[in-house]
């Protein structure tokens, strides 16, 4: 059938099939790109923000913990107010966490990471309040025992200014040799 036909003829049945496959080819490609277009707005709408919100709990939660073991440590107001400034910041990333969340149906692990987040923060919260309990404690205790160590002292000074007193009696009397 194609022996048939003239040169120019076969040329653009050629040229013909090429610009059609460049067609499909191209179609497909366009109908892709469309598609790929839609998953990186998903990235730039979706997850950037949940990876940006993750990352700003776990700072603050390492920096709150950190500031309240100092205050455990040294038992300086500073450290727990700042502390408590940090956890109030991770309330608030919770937060964003939660919105984004409901906003946003794809992220079911950013939810479920919120609520177990904000679980443990209220647990912690309650542990930290027993700790301020304790450490208050602690103080009254301490305060108490310096108080008691200072009477001892006292008690025993004047025991050996007693003693003295008698021994320099005993030794003025001649009853000590």
């Amino acid at each position: 059938m194609f022996k048939n036909l003239k040169i120019g003829t076969k040329l653009f049945l050629g040229f013909g099939i090429l610009n059609l496959l460049f067609i499909v080819i191209g179609f497909v490609s366009w109908s892709k790109l469309d598609r790929v277009a839609v998953e990186s707005t998903g990235l730039a709408v979706e997850r950037f923000p949940e990876v940006e919100v993750a990352s700003s709990i776990e700072r603050t939660v390492v920096k709150a913990r950190s500031e309240i073991e100092s205050y455990c440590l040294s038992r300086s107001d500073k450290y727990l107010e700042s502390g408590e400034v940090y956890l109030e910041a991770t309330r608030k990333h919770l937060e964003e966490a939660r919105v984004l969340g409901e906003k946003y149906k794809d992220l079911d692990e950013l939810r479920e990471g919120e609520a177990k987040a904000r679980k443990a923060l209220d647990e912690f919260e309650v542990l930290l309040e027993r700790a301020r309990t304790v450490m208050g404690n602690l103080d009254q205790a301490l305060k108490e025992a310096a108080g008691a160590g200072e009477t001892c002292q006292s008690i025993a000074d004047k025991f050996l200014e007693a003693q003295n007193s008698l021994m320099k009696y005993e030794l003025d009397a001649g009853i000590l040799h």
